[in-house]
């Protein structure tokens, strides 16, 4: 960002923000904050059901398969592959 850039979003800052209190400013603040929040969590949940529906569509067979290829033959998720394994 060059320096006339950045002058030119500071004046549009303060004609933004003439006249407001440092609680409303705050207020504002957080409430931009907390929607962003809520965004990327919406999302994280949106990606989660995706993951979780994949992983769900494979046979038990493949879903070892898939804990083999990522942490190695036989090693860790002891009771997940018990359940599958039943």
């Amino acid at each position: 960002m060059t320096e006339a850039s950045k002058r030119t979003h500071k004046k549009q800052k303060d004609a933004a923000n003439r006249g407001k209190t440092p609680a409303q400013l705050r207020q504002e603040s957080t409430a931009r904050a907390h929607s962003r929040q809520s965004a990327l969590a919406s999302q994280r949940r949106e990606e989660a059901t995706e993951r979780l529906a994949a992983w769900q569509a494979k046979s038990p067979a493949q879903q070892i398969a898939a804990l083999d290829a990522r942490l190695g033959k036989g090693v860790g998720a002891k009771r997940q592959r018990a359940r599958l394994k039943t």
